[in-house]
């Protein structure tokens, strides 16, 4: 599992992120299922970048479910940037099957890998 500390005020990417026009949903951690339509625009294995028309904090936690090939997964996150419309996200706890989904996710939105050649 990937347990790295997250620390909110330190928003520089260790990795570039891949532009992506998705769909997906969001919910603020420890609340009903209330899940909310988003604008995913940018992803890496480390998080993403969404678009909502919500008031987010930085270090606000949101679970973000994403669909692709017919495939549905939820993640933990954590709101490190806020810039208008557009909220950066890092995942929580992304374990090797969430891993995968996402390197999957990647692939077919842009045709790229994220794998190390």
């Amino acid at each position: 599992m990937n347990q790295t500390a997250i620390n909110p005020t330190s928003n520089r990417r260790k990795k570039a992120r891949y532009i992506v026009d998705l769909d997906a949903h969001y919910c603020h951690e420890g609340t009903a299922d209330d899940w909310t339509r988003c604008l995913v625009y940018n992803i890496n294995l480390e998080g993403i970048g969404i678009k909502l028309n919500q008031a987010i904090a930085i270090s606000d936690r949101l679970r973000v479910r994403l669909e692709s090939r017919g495939e549905t997964r939820k993640f933990q996150t954590v709101v490190v940037g806020v810039n208008g419309q557009r909220i950066s996200l890092c995942f929580v706890d992304v374990d090797e099957d969430s891993r995968a989904f996402l390197q999957g996710v990647i692939h077919h939105h842009t045709g790229r890998t994220t794998r190390k050649r």
